[in-house]
C-alpha cells in the first residue's frame, strides 16, 4: 500500500511541520507503506480556461499528478484561512482534469490547525466530493477530520490525532480495491 501527504498550502512553516509528522507517524505505525509527500505550489497561479491533464502539465504539476496517481490514499493536510482552504489547493482540485489521480483511493483529511478547526479540510473534502460526484468515479472519502496542531506536535492531542490518522488509513484502506492493470 502507499500513501501521498499532500501538502495543501504554499506557506509552508506550519503545514510542512503537521505533514513531516503525519509521515513519521505513518511510517512508524504502517512500516509497510510507502508515503510520499507532495504540494500544491504549483497550482497557485489562477485558473486560466485550460484543465491540467497528464499530457500538458508543467513538470511541478507532473509530481504531484504522478503521486496522487501512484497512492492508494492520499493524506490532504490542510489549513484554514479565512474558514476556507489555502486557494492552491482548491484551484488545484478545480483544474485537474486526470480522473485517475481521484479514483479507488482512500481521501483523508487533516487539519493544520493551532485553533482546532476544521474549516478548511472539511471544504476541500466537499471540493474533492463534488469532483467525484461530478465525474462519476469511485473513492473512498473518509468522514473524520483529526486536527493537528503545527504548534504543539508533541501535545498529548496532537500526538492522538497522529495516531488516529494512521489508524484511519489502515482502517479505510482496505475498502480500496486497485483496477488491475
Amino acid at each position: 500500500m502507499s500513501a501521498t501527504v499532500l501538502t495543501c498550502s504554499i506557506h509552508h512553516d506550519r503545514t510542512d511541520r503537521s505533514s513531516a509528522a503525519l509521515v513519521a507517524a505513518i511510517r512508524d505505525a504502517l512500516p509497510v507503506w510507502h508515503v510520499d509527500t507532495v504540494g500544491v505550489d504549483a497550482f497557485a497561479d489562477p485558473f486560466r480556461g485550460t484543465y491540467v491533464t497528464r499530457n500538458n502539465a508543467t513538470e511541478s504539476q507532473q509530481r504531484m499528478l504522478e503521486a496522487l496517481v501512484g497512492s492508494d490514499a492520499v493524506v490532504h493536510v490542510v489549513p484554514s484561512y479565512f474558514k476556507s482552504p489555502p486557494g492552491a489547493a482548491k484551484n488545484a482540485f478545480d483544474t485537474i482534469d486526470c480522473p485517475e489521480a481521484y479514483a479507488d483511493k482512500v481521501h483523508l483529511f487533516v487539519s493544520s490547525n493551532h485553533k482546532n478547526q476544521d474549516f478548511g479540510a472539511r471544504e476541500l473534502q466537499r471540493v474533492v466530493q463534488a469532483v467525484l460526484e461530478l465525474k462519476d468515479l469511485r473513492a473512498v472519502l473518509v468522514p473524520e477530520i483529526p486536527v493537528v496542531d503545527p504548534d504543539h506536535l508533541t501535545s498529548d492531542a496532537t500526538e492522538v490525532a497522529l495516531a488516529r490518522v494512521a489508524h484511519l488509513l489502515e482502517q479505510y484502506g482496505c475498502l480500496v480495491e486497485r483496477p488491475a492493470d
